[in-house]
This record gives C-alpha cells, sequence and structure tokens, in this order.
C-alpha cells in the first residue's frame, strides 16, 4: 500500500474558518489495491496534553485492519488504537507533565484496512473527540472526516 501524504498546507486550508482551538481530522484515501487508508491530524491550539475519539468504519474487519501507526507520529505522547464493533477507538495522553501537542496541524498516525472488509468508505465518521489538558480538564473540540 502507498503511504498516506497529507501537506501541512492542505491541512491548514481544510480548516480555515474552524470555530474550535481542537479538531481532529481523519483524511480517507485510496491506499492501493481495494485498500483504503486514514490520516489522522489534529488541530491544536498548544493546550492539548490527551485526547480519545473514535472512527466509524462500519464492516471493517479486527483481523485484517492494520492499526499500528495510528498514533505514530506523535512526539512525547502515548497512544494506543483498537479496531472493535465497526470502529478504531484512539486514545493518547502525554508522556510528561508540560507535555503538549504543539499550535497549529500536527499528524497523529495512518490506519489501513481493505476495502472490501469495510462497508461504504462514504460511512465513516468520527464520534465522542473529547481533549484534555495538562491539569486533565476536558476542553472543547470538534471533528471531521475529509473523503479524497
Amino acid at each position: 500500500m502507498k503511504k498516506i501524504l497529507i501537506t501541512s498546507a492542505f491541512a491548514l486550508a481544510a480548516f480555515a474558518g474552524s470555530a474550535s482551538a481542537h479538531e481532529v481530522m481523519a483524511t480517507v484515501e485510496s491506499a492501493g489495491k481495494a485498500g483504503r487508508g486514514i490520516a489522522i491530524d489534529i488541530v491544536s491550539d498548544g493546550g492539548i496534553a490527551g485526547f480519545s475519539f473514535r472512527i466509524e468504519v462500519p464492516g471493517i474487519n479486527e483481523k485484517t485492519a492494520n492499526v499500528k501507526g495510528c498514533t505514530a507520529k506523535l512526539v512525547g505522547f502515548t497512544g494506543e488504537c483498537a479496531v472493535s464493533k465497526g470502529g478504531i477507538n484512539v486514545i493518547a495522553s502525554a508522556n510528561a507533565p508540560a507535555t503538549t501537542i504543539q499550535k497549529g496541524v500536527v499528524s497523529v498516525g495512518e490506519i489501513y484496512f481493505t476495502t472490501s472488509d469495510a462497508k461504504a468508505a462514504g460511512g465513516i465518521q468520527i464520534t465522542g473527540a473529547e481533549f484534555s489538558d495538562n491539569s486533565g480538564n476536558s476542553t472543547a473540540g470538534t471533528a471531521k472526516v475529509v473523503q479524497n
């Protein structure tokens, strides 16, 4: 499968006019032979120390989905992703009390799955997005899916 590339310029343009200081964006693209990929990015005001959300992917196969790189691009954070019951649960938190996601658009990681296993890729959505600061306080955030 080919790698999913998302440029900061594209991501910034996608977030132009966003009302929220924190937003998660999942960009869905073809990943080659009958496969799909999702690039995960977060827009931050510089105060995010943790987050969690679920990417709903109707029909995704728990055994063949590749979530190993789901949070691999986050530096200074520990993250985990798990496929269950038609979706991917994503969670990450800072490794140290003073660590936060830098201000701007930050790449979190990538997920791959086969198109035949997932029902229409158009059914992908993000639910339950929640962000927290280094004091553990929940902060407002939004989420969106972009189909390429």
